[in-house]
């Protein structure tokens, strides 16, 4: 049995983008971190799971260590959870019906020929 892309936890994504920039992830850590927010965004499951839990578990009592916590990670978290690195701007691209693609070796977007139109 083969599992339809819709079916999977994971969605679809085109290139190295990543899943958030770093300041959004950067904002919802300070803001919103003892619930863990930041983690979603960055595909983080289990982490905000975890963080989650402990606030709410606790009733709040425990949201001090997990707001430490996320500033630890705010601080020190480079990449999505699926290992591409954050930017400090959301890429933009010149045309937007065309997505950019990320080459690993140079880090520069491309457009993807691939998905280019035809005229």
């Amino acid at each position: 049995m083969t599992l339809s892309p819709a079916s999977t936890s994971e969605t679809p994504r085109i290139g190295n983008v990543p899943r958030c920039t770093r300041a959004k992830y950067v904002s919802l850590a300070i803001i919103l971190g003892p619930l863990g927010l930041h983690n979603f965004a960055a595909g983080y499951r289990f982490r905000g799971l975890i963080q989650l839990g402990i606030s709410v578990a606790s009733m709040g009592l425990l949201s001090p260590v997990a707001a430490v916590w996320a500033l630890f990670e705010a601080a020190f978290t480079r990449t999505d959870a699926t290992g591409v690195p954050f930017h400090e701007a959301p890429i933009e691209s010149a045309n937007p019906e065309q997505p950019l693609l990320r080459s690993p070796q140079s880090g520069l977007a491309a457009e993807s020929p691939t998905l280019r139109r035809a005229a």
